[in-house]
């Protein structure tokens, strides 16, 4: 450790403060711009500019922390695969789920923030999983968890040379938003003939439906185990191990449906809001026996396919024809007819194949733009973990 860095314990060097929660009983703070932090609020990474939603009352706690407080999740921790910190540069108050943490006089707020992420490994080993698999922090031995600080003026540079690296971040992945908005507007005008139902159509082009296009598949599972289960998300189909931190499955697979590389599935409850899509691991899994499992028969691209599912129309009617099942409107049921009926303009083959090699295009180059996103994102978590123990001095 170099010379002036202290080791202190996270007791000695913030004072920690517990959340409440929403009470009508305090309407003087009702509709102020005071954000009340929940789980939802949460992020694995951390804030130097804070966009937090309001609760429909406003915070509504006698605590209101000062700007520049850290939260840290300690219930739920279960949720997150990874160690949930927020910086807040506004005042704010907090439930009972998170923790506030205030430094001490000598220590920088932000650069004690930055070092909560950088210290996860340990933190995390601190998470006591017994609460039903939601994850508790124990508050008591988080004090306990060394840090070394440096003088404030090293803090500081530490502090500005991370914040570069999240503006970067930042810019990167408004750049992510900027090229999946010109994706879809590309996708748009070249699936645009596919809403032409009652129009003149383009030359080749002919009315079909998805229970032309597709066939349901109703294999059984044949022993494939809990690891195989796939979750089905928003355009997210895959492994429910990538997606949870525990199994949600049933412990009984005999009735689940078994998926192979390239089917098509849809959860019936939530298609209207865009859970189907193609399934794309390398080997077959299994699915909850409430989705269903469709194959595409032969002379549609299932590239194209894909696209299509995606594009405006589709999902435009994928919501209407769904209807609600409950009181709230959250589970909407899409009827097997309500599917098989959807019909659209499909394009010869050779057409397809055109328009999916256009929109793979743009597909790969923001897959490119997410990629280096994460690849900055790991730097700046190794740089983190040498500017935030003295490894690497700072040399302004």
């Amino acid at each position: 450790m170099i010379a002036k860095w202290k080791k202190r314990e996270l007791g000695d060097i913030a004072t920690f403060f517990s959340g409440g929660t929403p009470s009508k009983s305090n309407p003087e703070y009702w509709g102020n711009d005071i954000p009340w932090i929940t789980v939802r609020d949460m992020k694995a990474m951390y804030y130097s500019k804070s966009t937090l939603s309001l609760t429909e009352m406003g915070a509504s706690t006698l605590r209101i922390m000062p700007a520049g407080t850290i939260y840290i999740l300690v219930r739920g921790m279960g949720l997150f695969k990874d160690l949930p910190v927020l910086y807040c540069d506004r005042p704010a108050t907090f439930n009972q789920d998170v923790k506030a943490i205030i430094p001490k006089d000598g220590t920088n707020p932000e650069f004690l923030a930055y070092s909560l992420v950088a210290n996860k490994s340990q933190i995390l080993r601190l998470v006591d999983r017994a609460g039903h698999g939601t994850g508790r922090l124990d508050t008591d031995l988080l004090k306990s968890v060394p840090f070394v600080i440096p003088p404030s003026s090293v803090q500081s540079d530490v502090v500005r040379i991370l914040q570069t690296w999240d503006d970067a971040i930042e810019n990167l992945e408004a750049l992510c938003q900027a090229k999946l908005r010109r994706r879809d507007g590309v996708a748009q005008k070249l699936l645009a003939s596919t809403q032409l139902i009652r129009k003149r159509k383009a030359k080749g082009w002919k009315i079909t439906t998805f229970d032309e296009v597709f066939t349901e598949r109703q294999d059984r599972n044949c022993g494939l185990a809990s690891e195989s289960v796939v979750t089905v998300g928003k355009y997210a189909i895959r492994k429910q191990s990538e997606h949870f931190t525990r199994s949600v499955a049933s412990s009984d697979l005999s009735n689940y449906w078994l998926i192979s590389p390239g089917d098509f599935v849809y959860d019936p409850m939530s298609a209207y809001y865009g859970a189907l899509g193609q399934y794309t691991d390398d080997t077959d899994g299994v699915v909850s026996p409430a989705y269903r499992v469709i194959r595409l028969n032969e002379g549609v691209l299932p590239t194209f396919m894909v696209y299509l599912l995606r594009s405006r129309r589709i999902k435009f009617l994928l919501e209407t024809r769904s209807s609600q099942g409950n009181r709230e409107g959250k589970r909407r049921l899409l009827q097997r007819d309500e599917f098989a009926n959807i019909d659209f303009l499909i394009p010869p083959l050779e057409e397809q194949c055109r328009i999916a090699t256009i929109l793979s295009a743009f597909e790969n180059d923001l897959a490119n733009t997410m990629t280096l996103v994460e690849e900055v994102k790991r730097q700046k978590r190794g740089l983190m973990q040498k500017l935030l123990t003295g490894v690497w001095q700072v040399t302004l």
